[in-house]
């Protein structure tokens, strides 16, 4: 299953939200060295069960869309992709309200 974005801010979301991450802003994600998210949970420091069950990978960015697609999924606890996929969600959205012109998960 993936996440697919249409933004306004041509073909820079992966680096706005790496960005983001890096300073701080963006504290329940975080990235590896190929670009892929995992998220870490609620608590700062600390590693969540949550975090390294499944990352999320970027394909087909362009102009004005980017897909993310959810790869490497630990099967052993249920709800791991919806978790995933909603909290994915809800940081674009909070973190890129203005940025964000549609998001469809199939």
């Amino acid at each position: 299953m993936a996440i697919y974005i249409t933004t306004n801010i041509h073909g820079t979301l992966v680096s706005e939200i790496m960005k983001k991450i890096d300073k701080g802003e963006i504290k329940t994600w975080k990235y590896d060295s190929k670009k892929r998210f995992t998220h870490l949970g609620e608590i700062e420091g600390e590693k969540t069960h949550w975090e390294g069950m499944a990352w999320f990978v970027s394909s087909n960015e362009d102009d004005d869309s980017v897909t993310f697609e959810l790869k490497d999924i630990d099967k052993s606890e249920d709800g791991v992709e919806a978790v995933y996929h909603g909290r994915f969600t809800q940081m674009l959205l909070y973190h890129f309200p203005d940025k964000i012109e549609a998001i469809t998960v199939p």
